[in-house]
């Protein structure tokens, strides 16, 4: 570590608040956040302002996993260090990664933004100099898209619920929540347009939002927006949004119905009503919807999902609705869906959810040919997962608000009576292309540069060249993501300040929680208790006798805590091996003194699994061939092992073995009966 960068006071003291991590009692590196949104006609540009601040005694990394729109772009990156402002850059995926892992190793501060999972985005800072600042800020874009009558809507996620199923992540990587709550200045430019917060009509000004909620933006539905913006390579581009004229095709759907156990917690903070009873409620509303060429498959899932039958009619499909059971049990998202399909003839697939699960695999489903819709419920929900399945076949993605799940119904059913319009793939320069999208027709338009009497937007270049990326074979959306500056499905975006003070040694991992949802109150009819022996969030679930109302929260967060537990624990998990099971938060703090063989921030009964290891004949040989102590031999093993699970170990790793030949560490290695 840098002396010179150490504190001359007690930084804990600028923590007025008192918010710490939980479970260490160190101080939060998030201090702050701002928003500001930008809306115009159907476009939306949201600028977020977050403020780290190192108040340890050692450099840290601070990581914040968050919920994004599955179709949003993150289009700008820069960070404020010492009164200096630096830009971001756009690389591949790969490459940024490996930018900003050089620049941790080399001690330089640097910033990564990418999106880990469709919908699922981290920010990493690291090398934050104890006593520092900086100000992150960056800008993204969507599109405000109808959500019942007369309305166009957007949704800022904050936070989300409990997510079960097999997490493609990795456990550093991850979604969590159950950190403290905070407010955050929010300001709005929309013109002379009114704009609701909820129900609530805005004011001119700023208002303090809580970061517990998903920001609920809505206005009325313009019926045509034109808006400008520039390409990188100069051309002037012009996107025009126009509402889909109402069909009357008919439809041909099968509607499944959530009614998990997380179905059974409220709908919002606002709400007394569950997301279940709203869902029923809001599909008995729209039945009116229904005309006499419609034919509905209606299926209910959780663990297992259920046809309940056909309807033809809208009160076929009204007493179809009465044999809807009530929410209990696990979610599995994926087989049901493959259940519908296998069932019903139907190529269009609506799905009615909280979205609360990793199961979907997307270009699984994709590759039927059927397109799926979505409305999601919930305050507490996740686009991720669903939302992509939904994006990548041309279906609607439609958000309740609050518990008005009428409105998103009757939108989602109004986008399935459009045609699906299977995407051509661009041949030639990009000069114009078409998409139909939520009840959209969207039309964008590359021209040589022009004047306009519209302000050109960089959230418009952002959202057109995400309709040509899907469109493009992978190198050509690669390298167009590139000039346009993008993070998204292939690229992201980084900066390092080699002008800055460098740090030495590898720094601790701060990983931000999520704030606990406002809404999440559950009150479960079944229990979720489970564990995956190779420790990811598989969450097995089985059916229970109905819990008493005044126990099911109870019951609910001690089976949640159980299974966390369960999966850390080393007893949960393959037995007789002589090697400790180093859970990835673990690593993140402990990180920097195992690689000097430290093991004083193990567990004592770990401490001693590695020093026992560490005594072996074997053990010692190989350490004297590679020019190791035999415990950071032994901590350098464990860190490989658990390298895809944890960046921090992967570092550990790359510190223990970096001096020596890959080449003669795995041969080596490979002696030993690990």
């Amino acid at each position: 570590m840098s002396m010179h960068n150490r504190p001359d006071d007690d930084p804990l003291s600028r923590f007025r608040d008192g918010v710490v991590c939980k479970g260490s009692g160190l101080p939060i590196p998030l201090t702050a956040t701002r928003f500001h949104v930008t809306l115009q006609g159907h476009v939306a540009a949201v600028e977020t302002w977050r403020t780290f601040r190192n108040g340890e005694f050692e450099s840290i990394e601070a990581t914040l996993t968050m919920p994004m729109p599955v179709r949003a772009v993150l289009y700008d990156l820069e960070a404020t260090v010492n009164g200096r402002t630096l830009k971001g850059i756009c690389q591949p995926r790969e490459a940024a990664r490996q930018t900003y892992e050089d620049a941790i190793d080399e001690g330089w501060l640097a910033v990564l933004h990418e999106e880990v999972l469709r919908g699922i985005h981290q920010l990493s800072l690291a090398h934050l100099a104890p006593g520092a600042e900086v100000v992150i800020r960056a800008w993204w874009a969507a599109l405000l898209v109808p959500n019942g009558p007369r309305r166009v809507m957007l949704r800022i996620p904050l936070t989300v619920g409990d997510v079960y199923g097999r997490s493609p992540l990795r456990a550093s990587d991850r979604l969590s929540n159950g950190g403290p709550n905070g407010m955050a200045p929010l300001s709005i430019s929309a013109g002379d347009k009114t704009v609701w917060l909820g129900e609530t009509a805005l004011q001119v000004g700023e208002i303090e939002v809580p970061l517990n909620r998903p920001i609920d933006l809505s206005m009325e539905a313009p019926s045509r927006s034109n808006s400008a913006g520039r390409a990188a390579d100069g051309r002037s581009i012009a996107l025009s949004i126009v509402a889909e004229p109402e069909s009357d095709h008919a439809i041909a759907a099968a509607i499944l119905v959530d009614r998990s156990g997380s179905m059974a917690e409220r709908c919002s903070a606002d709400a007394a009503t569950t997301k279940h009873g709203s869902v029923v409620a809001g599909l008995r509303s729209v039945s009116g919807h229904l005309r006499s060429a419609d034919q509905i498959d209606l299926f209910e899932f959780n663990q297992a999902c259920q046809a309940l039958g056909k309807a033809t009619t809208a009160s076929g499909f009204e007493e179809l609705l009465w044999h809807l059971g009530g929410p209990e049990g696990g979610t599995e998202i994926g087989g049901a869906l493959q259940e519908a399909i296998d069932r019903s003839p139907a190529m269009d697939v609506l799905i009615v959810t909280d979205g609360k699960s990793y199961a979907p695999d997307a270009m699984a489903l994709a590759r039927t040919g059927r397109r799926f819709s979505v409305v999601l419920i919930g305050e507490d929900s996740l686009e991720a997962g669903i939302g992509h399945l939904a994006a990548l076949t041309g279906g609607s993605l439609v958000v309740a608000r609050g518990s008005d799940v009428a409105g998103a119904v009757a939108s989602a059913i109004a986008a399935l009576r459009t045609k699906h319009e299977e995407a051509e793939m661009i041949e030639g320069p990009l000069d114009r292309l078409i998409a139909v999208r939520d009840g959209l027709r969207i039309t964008a338009e590359w021209r040589l540069p022009v004047e306009t009497d519209l302000p050109a937007l960089e959230a418009v270049a952002a959202l057109a060249t995400t309709l040509a990326l899907p469109r493009l074979p992978e190198a050509q959306a690669t390298a167009l993501s590139v000039a346009e500056g993008l993070a998204g499905p292939l690229t992201s975006l980084v900066l390092v300040d080699r002008d800055g003070a460098r740090q030495s040694g590898l720094l601790v991992t701060r990983k931000i929680d999520l704030p606990a949802p406002a809404a999440s109150s559950p009150r479960l009819t079944g229990v979720a208790l489970g564990h995956s022996y190779d420790g990811d969030s598989m969450m097995m679930m089985r059916r229970e006798p109905p819990i008493p109302t005044g126990l099911s929260r109870m019951v609910h967060r001690v089976s949640h805590a159980a299974s966390q537990w369960l999966e850390r624990s080393p007893i949960s998990r393959r037995p007789s091996s002589p090697w400790p099971q180093v859970p990835a938060d673990l690593w993140d703090a402990a990180g920097p003194q195992l690689v000097d063989g430290d093991l004083s921030g193990l567990p004592p009964d770990m401490a001693d699994q590695v020093q026992r290891l560490a005594a072996r004949a074997t053990l010692k040989r190989v350490a004297r061939i590679l020019g190791l102590s035999p415990v950071v031999l032994v901590l350098g093993i464990l860190a490989r092992r658990d390298a895809t699970g944890s960046r921090t170990a992967e570092r550990v790793a790359r510190r223990i073995f970096a001096p020596l030949n890959d080449d003669v560490v795995a041969r080596t290695l490979a002696t030993l009966p690990i």
